[in-house]
């Protein structure tokens, strides 16, 4: 991962505890704010293991990354459950940030770069239209 005053660049991903390059062997890079590039910053001054071989969000062991079923079932779903959200997934709240995004007039592109898909999937996959983006595109009336 390296990051830049903008921007984060993800040079290698976790997939199924395995290292490996990004979907379609590209890097991705993908806008973030100043609150969390601050963050990320910080956390990572933090690290037991500051070197560029370190992970930033490492396993109690240090030697392999953050898994992240451990992270979503010891974290993250306790804290659903107990507002009535245990169905969420991590594919739920992509949906829910593309939909959002379209909701707040992000251009199409743009969020579907900063989501990691191409165009189509993320419209016609995670992408919703609510009842009144669909009425207000409807034909005029008489």
């Amino acid at each position: 991962m390296a990051l830049d005053g903008e921007r984060i660049q993800v040079q290698e991903r976790v997939y199924k505890r395995i290292l490996n390059t990004p979907k379609n062997g590209k890097t991705r890079e993908g806008a973030i704010s100043d609150g969390t590039l601050s963050l990320l910053k910080e956390w990572a001054g933090l690290a037991e293991e500051p070197s560029a071989e370190g992970f930033v969000f490492p396993s109690e062991t240090l030697v392999t990354p953050l898994s992240l079923d451990n992270l979503w079932r010891r974290s993250m779903q306790p804290k659903l459950e107990k507002v009535g959200l245990e169905w969420a997934t991590f594919q739920v709240l992509r949906k829910t940030n593309a939909s959002l995004s379209k909701k707040a007039g992000v251009d199409p592109k743009v969020a579907s770069d900063q989501q990691g898909h191409g165009l189509g999937v993320s419209l016609e996959v995670y992408t919703s239209s609510d009842l009144n983006q669909k009425r207000s595109a409807g034909l005029p009336s008489c």
